[in-house]
């Protein structure tokens, strides 16, 4: 990973931010060199750290941010984000949510916020297909009908609070979008906030009104 990001960010083109989709059990695997490696890479690359952290519903969720915080990524995190997925269900019933360690995450300066929804008839529409949210909403890639676009559109906006959360300000940033397993919404989070980067809410708007007119 550090050799990936020194040469994407010594290239011609070099990008301002670094999306990283951690795997599943990266508690055990990627934690552990938070401090000693990610830290300082980070340092000499002038990268902001920022942890996306995907609550689902299960104690075991709260409990593995927290180890995080305390042991791994997100404790070296300039920002970090927990995330309740709302395709999980309410989050006011979520373990978190009057847990002690979502008490110490928010002590440490860490913020909360929110994964909307995607139809899921809509989503499993696009699931496999190839290409963005932002491609699917133009119209660039799938057989979507005028309506499951506009589903989409209103997703991403719905979405757009916790991408500039994510992403916002100027300084370059790495941005992890960590979880304690896999299936709780980390690649949906991961494309959203490249597509976020790539074609902000914004232009995408713009694009359909130049197209309207």
């Amino acid at each position: 990973m550090g050799t990936l990001l020194e040469q994407a960010l010594s290239a011609k083109n070099a990008p301002t931010h670094v999306i990283v989709n951690l795997p599943g059990g990266a508690a055990s695997t990627v934690d552990p060199l938070a401090a000693d490696l990610i830290s300082p890479l980070a340092a000499a690359l002038d990268l902001e750290i920022v942890t996306v952290f995907l609550i689902g519903p299960e104690l075991e969720s709260a409990q593995i941010a927290k180890q995080s915080l305390t042991e791994g990524v997100a404790g070296i995190s300039n920002r970090k984000i927990a995330v309740a997925n709302l395709k999980m269900g309410d989050p006011s019933r979520f373990a978190w949510t009057t847990s002690n360690e979502r008490k110490i995450w928010l002590a440490a300066g860490g913020t909360e916020n929110a994964l909307p929804a995607l139809t899921a008839r809509v989503m499993d529409k696009v699931r496999d297909l190839p290409g963005s949210f932002s491609g699917f909403e133009v119209g660039q890639t799938g057989d979507l009908s005028i309506v499951e676009r506009s589903v989409i559109h209103r997703w991403r906006v719905a979405a757009d609070p916790l991408c500039r959360a994510a992403c916002g300000g100027e300084k370059p940033k790495l941005v992890f979008v960590h979880g304690e397993k896999g299936g709780v919404g980390k690649s949906v989070c991961s494309m959203l906030l490249i597509d976020h980067l790539l074609h902000p809410v914004e232009a995408v708007e713009d694009t359909k009104n130049e197209a309207e007119k």
